[in-house]
């Protein structure tokens, strides 16, 4: 090393990285001639670093000098130079190795302390006399291997995982802090044709035709159906997620095949005592994996509505005979579910009341009339003074009912039991339909901006907001909406996220107002509009958060004018009355669902 040092060197001496210049001068040092160690201090000018230094220096100088005299303090050992490193955070501390042990030397090894946790007690388990599974009569073991894999929240036992636990992880993973590592299979099952399931401690995985999903332990016991963990009366489960959690620590696994089916499954053991277990098909396993598929098999079903036009609606099975209506009841459920609308003809006017009228009859073939402050059944008629637009002879345009609640009725009815006016022609038009066909920029913006729904009359006040389209609008999701009532729209505010700028704000409020004046105008539209005049025993029963429904103004018929088409009025009864009701989704999912179920079941 030269002995004199420029000013581009101290420079560099000076810099705030003192540490690690004096573990670079060290290392350079060990490989210098003794002569040469004095310039080092020469080059340090903090006095401090010159007196951390200067013992190592002085040590190897002093040993590497041709006079024999004794030295001044004791060499530093090259382990004191590590951890002087060490301590200034530039290196990573090594592990230190296990002491050797003479060969044939006895291992002499702690103590081990007694557990502080008090013994597990085990309950007698009020089932083990019936021991059962959740499919029963299974045939031997195709694959005889059982494999118990190792909870992750219990002690490692083996002596592979032990060794692995103290084996010094890399560099990379220490600095960032670890993280889930991947683990090697414990077993693998393959089933015909191209399915297999992998076993890891405390969860699987369902490989299908290359696509792999995970299922835990906890998730496997939650979906037991046997008759220890789901009632056969009552078809409800008897075991919580704490259960699934604290019972699937340490399941058996082994591969069976079904002597009856022949079909190919999973068959676990949750118990070391052998009184619970679970058989689980390659089928089960797909549908817990793969949502659709579990829609498929456990949700109500999702027909894919189609969006219609008058021209689409007039081709498909809209009408339906009242005398079919017992035989056709899952037809009419389908057309109302794929196109949210579907008419019922010939239902008999009489009686009227609300506990006897056929309106109450026909839609109890299919459930439970929702109730509101309107009544289980309500009349739609031409009153004085009236509560409600719908009650008036006046033009009543396209709106759906109630967006003053939180929760809307899905679906509604609506009996035509007299019709002896001029007009109060009734039409609908697919809410859907004219949403698909906005532009991309407009559908967004109506499923941003929510209107408020109001009614304040009569001692009722409701208030109630609703995005214009369903922020998870699709044609599959079997709750998806459009909401839209402007007869019922309450007093509006100012946008909830309106900019502070004047200008921007008033052009954004501009931009949305445009967006709602725009989807308005193309309800409007002539060819959205499915129209006809309800005759006297017409039922239409419709999606009431799809189909949009109005009808147009009336007066009653002249006296001339009733002559001559033979009509006669009954004293007392108005001459345009319309019974109607509510029914939930739900009421209509569920009969949906089960006629499509007996339908199968019957081919």
């Amino acid at each position: 090393m030269n002995r004199v040092i420029n000013r581009e060197q101290e420079c560099i001496i000076q810099s705030p990285h003192l540490h690690l210049l004096i573990v670079f001068l060290l290392v350079e040092r060990l490989a210098m001639p003794p002569t040469a160690s004095t310039s080092i201090l020469r080059i340090i000018p903090s006095r401090r670093a010159s007196n951390l230094i200067r013992p190592v220096v002085q040590s190897r100088h002093q040993s590497g000098s041709s006079e024999s005299r004794p030295p001044t303090r004791p060499r530093q050992p090259r382990t004191d130079i590590a951890s002087f490193a060490v301590g200034s955070d530039l290196l990573t501390p090594p592990i230190k190795a296990p002491p050797s042990r003479p060969i044939g030397a006895e291992t002499h090894r702690p103590p081990v302390r007694p557990s502080s946790l008090p013994r597990p007690v085990l309950k007698a388990n009020p089932y083990a006399g019936n021991y059962t599974i959740s499919e029963a009569d299974l045939g031997e073991p195709s694959d005889t291997a059982v494999i118990t894999p190792v909870h992750p929240s219990s002690p490692l036992s083996s002596s592979t995982h032990a060794e692995k636990r103290h084996r010094r992880r890399p560099f990379a993973q220490r600095r960032s802090g670890g993280g889930p590592v991947e683990q090697k299979a414990q077993h693998v099952f393959n089933f015909p044709p191209n399915e297999s399931v992998a076993i890891y401690p405390g969860y699987i995985t369902y490989t299908n035709e290359g696509v792999t999903k995970t299922i835990t332990s906890a998730r496997l016991y939650d979906n037991c159906n046997c008759p220890r963990c789901r009632d056969k009366s009552t078809k409800q489960k008897s075991t919580t997620t704490l259960d699934a959690i604290s019972q699937s620590t340490t399941p058996t696994y082994r591969k069976v095949r079904h002597k009856h089916t022949g079909k190919h499954g999973l068959l676990i053991d949750w118990s070391s005592q052998n009184q619970h277990a679970t058989f689980y098909p390659t089928w089960v396993l797909r549908w817990i994996t793969d949502p659709e598929s579990f829609d498929r098999i456990h949700r109500t079903p999702s027909f894919t509505r189609q969006p219609w036009d008058a021209e689409a609606l007039s081709r498909t099975q809209l009408r339906i005979p009242f005398s079919e209506m017992q035989s056709s009841l899952l037809q009419v459920l389908e057309q109302l579910q794929v196109f949210g609308l579907v008419v019922i003809e010939g239902v008999p006017t009489n009686p009227t009341t609300d506990q006897e009228c056929m309106l109450r009859k026909t839609m109890g073939m299919i459930g439970e009339i929702r109730n509101t402050f309107y009544g289980e059944t309500w009349d739609v008629k031409s009153v004085k003074q009236s509560k409600n637009v719908a009650y008036t002879d006046l033009d009543l345009g396209l709106h759906m009912d109630l967006l003053y609640f939180s929760s809307p009725p899905r679906f509604q009815a609506l009996h035509c039991l007299r019709n002896r006016v001029n007009g109060g022609m009734s039409y609908f038009v697919d809410s859907f339909k004219v949403a698909y066909d906005l532009p991309a920029p407009l559908f967004e913006t109506l499923q941003n901006h929510h209107i408020g729904y109001m009614y304040d009359n009569d001692n009722h006040y409701l208030r109630y907001q609703h995005p214009v389209i369903d922020p998870e609008f699709s044609l599959t999701n079997p709750h998806a909406a459009v909401n839209w009532s402007p007869p019922f729209r309450a007093s509006t505010g100012p946008l909830p996220s309106a900019p502070k700028s004047p200008v921007l704000a008033a052009s954004e409020e501009t931009r949305i107002y445009n967006a709602v004046g725009e989807f308005e105008k193309r309800l409007a539209d002539p060819k959205y509009r499915y129209q006809f005049t309800m005759r006297e025993g017409d039922l239409v029963l419709f999606d009431n958060r799809r189909v949009l429904h109005a009808r147009t103004s009336f007066r009653d018929k002249t006296e001339e004018e009733r002559t001559q088409e033979g009509i006669e009025l009954v004293e007392g009864e108005p001459t345009r009355w319309l019974k109607g009701c509510y029914l939930d989704g739900e009421v209509v999912w569920d009969k949906l669902a089960v006629l499509q179920r007996q339908a199968h079941d019957a081919r």
